[in-house]
């Protein structure tokens, strides 16, 4: 059986790129989610070591974020009651991702991660 799957980046300047890259764009307009996805999918990272990798990721990032955005007064008690509320639909989101998820195998999930990669990087280029 020949692999027809391109080889994984091992280059230190790529990965030290996406990496970087990632790291800024989340820092700075929590952008990175396509930059953090072309980097794992390059990696050849299976599904859920993708999911786990990208869920630490931007815990981690996210969490760093929230002295900053305390101090410079983004974060009320009004923007914690729209979390509040949203809190249904990220359960509901997340019991539907599962269900989905488990279905998928990698060569689908590989696609639709860089095709909603793509959208949203056109987005941003487009409204951003």
């Amino acid at each position: 059986m020949i692999d027809d799957q391109p080889a994984a980046m091992t280059s230190r300047w790529g990965i030290a790129f996406f990496g970087t890259l990632a790291g800024m764009t989340t820092m700075a307009a929590n952008a990175g989610g396509a930059a953090m996805t072309i980097y794992l999918v390059k990696m050849r990272v299976p599904m859920l070591a993708f999911m786990g990798t990208s869920t630490w990721f931007f815990f981690v990032m996210n969490s760093i974020k929230v002295p900053i955005v305390a101090a410079l007064g983004l974060l009320t008690w009004e923007t914690l009651l729209a979390d509040l509320i949203f809190l249904p639909a990220l359960v509901v989101g997340a019991g539907v991702g599962i269900v989905i998820f488990r279905r998928m195998n990698q060569d689908l999930f590989t696609t639709v991660a860089l095709a909603l990669s793509g959208v949203v990087a056109l987005w941003l280029i487009i409204h951003g």
